[in-house]
């Protein structure tokens, strides 16, 4: 999943040189997924997209959380809350 981040990114100087962007796919790189996503859906946790997590919600697409954490520049730190 990070490597398909890293690889979208690529093509998108503003995200590939943005430090706040780096720090967010960083930060992801090291959360448990699957913790967030039904026990029928953890094998596809890390398909890097939304997926339905019950109760007509989903958990975001980890590319788009990383390009709004980095839109918002949180720093180390920080609490934020997410309320899709």
């Amino acid at each position: 999943m990070i490597s398909s981040i890293n690889a979208a990114a690529a093509d998108v100087p503003a995200l590939r040189d943005d430090l706040f962007f780096q720090a967010a796919v960083a930060v992801e790189a090291t959360l448990p997924r699957e913790d967030f996503v039904p026990r029928a859906a953890k094998p596809q946790a890390y398909i890097g997209a939304p997926m339905e997590i019950g109760w007509q919600q989903t958990i975001s697409d980890p590319y788009i959380m990383a390009i709004m954490t980095a839109a918002v520049q949180v720093q180390r730190g920080s609490r934020v809350l997410e309320v899709g």
